[in-house]
């Protein structure tokens, strides 16, 4: 999966939830930059970022080769 494939599903449940890129960053206490980047498949996003906003949506990552 790329960042851009997890930004796309980051993406699509915040749609389907009805929740604004500006309410997720406030949910996951972090700038609406940052939702706009993961969900644009930043490549250099950090991955505390991603975390905390995996964390809010209760999705699970799964990190192959470690």
């Amino acid at each position: 999966t790329s960042v851009l494939d997890l930004g796309q599903a980051v993406k699509e449940f915040r749609k389907q939830q009805g929740i604004t890129q500006e309410e997720l960053a406030a949910f996951a206490n972090l700038s609406r930059k940052s939702v706009i980047e993961l969900e644009k498949g930043k490549e250099t996003i950090q991955f505390n970022v991603v975390v905390k906003i995996l964390k809010v949506i209760d999705l699970t990552l799964w990190v192959e080769g470690i």
